[in-house]
């Protein structure tokens, strides 16, 4: 968060800047490689999260964070740069506390940016900085919102007490209106070593961001995925196929047993109850009206008689018939 002593009350237009540099040790020493703008800031503390994720970061390195609040003519700023990220300095729980600017402008380092075809919107700024390169750390910034068009003037606030003769400082200085960037990557020398103190020119140009290194990993990771989705297509077509062919074996087997040649319906057990209870339900109907018409049909036939009983009778007949017989007088004798 961002913290200043003076009770003073920030108005609706102010706005506050952080910025990300990165010491020395790299060829872009004291470039503005990360940046966050935060419009309306309220009251102090004003909490910030500057995102860094594209910067390639090296961790020999030492990278400050710089911050100014202005709210019109009124400004405040960080007269040293906090270490951040690498050896071991942190990324979270920060505080920086910012100045009143007059209350710093003991001695300042002056001049402009500039550059050739840069136009800029109304979302640019400007940031420059004065760099330490014995500490590796930032000892000064001077930021401008909505600088309008180059050379752009700057006025970086430093302390004359803490700046020592033998070391070397410079000012590096960025112009950013996202997604364009325009840096200087060398620092221009300043202040001590026969160096000038005023009409500094640090000249810009555009740069492209730097992404981190690919190892190969990514690829790697593309391909083994790939392969993965692969086997899994795979294995789902030959599920598909082997369960089509069981299907149809049963489908074959189920028209063998059924004798017609046809495939048989699946089993519906509900079904199968429905026509066994069907099927005995019309027999016992059957048997029962069989068993009606029986009992109400007459028996016209008489109980055949006892063998013994019957000839008597056949024998009594005979003889009748045989007595008749030669009682008659013969026809073809004639009297």
């Amino acid at each position: 968060m961002l913290t200043y002593a003076e009770p003073a009350p920030l108005s609706p237009d102010a706005h506050a800047l952080i910025v990300l540099v990165e010491g020395a040790g790299k060829a872009s020493a004291g470039s503005v490689v990360a940046s966050e703008i935060v419009d309306e800031p309220a009251q102090v503390p004003v909490p910030f999260l500057l995102d860094y994720s594209h910067v390639a970061i090296d961790q020999g390195v030492t990278y400050t964070l710089q911050a100014t609040i202005v709210d019109g003519d009124r400004t405040w700023v960080t007269t040293t740069g906090t270490p951040v990220i690498t050896k071991g300095n942190p990324t979270s729980g920060l505080t920086l506390a910012l100045t009143y600017r007059p209350d710093v402008l003991k001695g300042d380092v002056t001049g402009s940016i500039s550059g050739v075809d840069i136009q800029l919107g109304t979302e640019a700024f400007s940031a420059a900085v004065l760099l330490d390169l014995t500490t590796d750390t930032t000892v000064g910034i001077d930021v401008h919102l909505q600088p309008g068009q180059t050379p752009i003037r700057f006025a970086i606030p430093f302390d004359p007490a803490k700046i020592q003769q033998t070391t070397d400082y410079v000012v590096g200085a960025a112009i950013i209106d996202e997604p364009n960037r325009w840096e200087n990557r060398q620092g221009v020398p300043v202040i001590t070593k026969g160096n000038p103190i005023s009409d500094v020119t640090v000249p810009v140009s555009a740069v492209v961001a730097v992404t981190p290194a690919d190892d190969g990993r990514s690829a790697l990771v593309i391909v083994l995925l790939t392969l993965a989705l692969l086997a899994v297509a795979v294995f789902i077509y030959q599920r598909s196929k082997a369960s089509e062919a069981e299907r149809a074996a049963a489908a074959a087997a189920a028209g063998d047993a059924a004798g017609d040649g046809m495939p048989a319906a699946p089993a519906d057990p509900a079904l199968a109850d429905l026509v066994a209870e069907t099927e005995t339900a019309e027999a016992e109907t059957a048997a029962t009206e069989t068993a009606d018409a029986e009992a109400a049909e007459p028996d016209t036939t008489e109980p055949a008689a006892p063998e013994d009983e019957r000839a008597p009778e056949d024998a009594e007949a005979t003889e009748t018939e045989t007595d008749r017989t030669e009682g008659e007088p013969r026809g073809s004798d004639g009297p």
